[in-house]
């Protein structure tokens, strides 16, 4: 299992996107909306992010069942072909930022 607080609040952040209209949109209309937020980390993948969203759905809706193993597999293979980019970028001597 991921660990997925449910109910944790953050201290300072913003929304953007779909999430934020959504949010707009029913404080307008007078509409409960539930926004499930995932704090991305430098050197993680989305993946990872998607791993914690969908087992805190799984969580909020009894039967629902998702393959989390799946989500977590490619996050690390996401994750280590990322960190060989990184890595061969920065021992490359070209500089394309000249």
């Amino acid at each position: 299992m991921i660990n997925a607080e449910l109910g944790s609040q953050f201290s300072s952040g913003s929304v953007t996107g779909i999430p934020a209209l959504l949010l707009n949109e029913g404080a307008w209309m007078n509409f409960d909306v539930i926004v499930l937020l995932a704090k991305l980390l430098k050197d993680v993948s989305e993946f990872r992010a998607a791993a914690v969203v969908s087992e805190a759905i799984m969580r909020l809706v009894p039967g629902l069942s998702c393959d989390i193993n799946s989500l977590l597999k490619q996050a690390k293979i996401v994750e280590q072909d990322l960190r060989k980019v990184r890595t061969d970028q920065t021992s490359s001597s070209i500089n394309v930022y000249r």
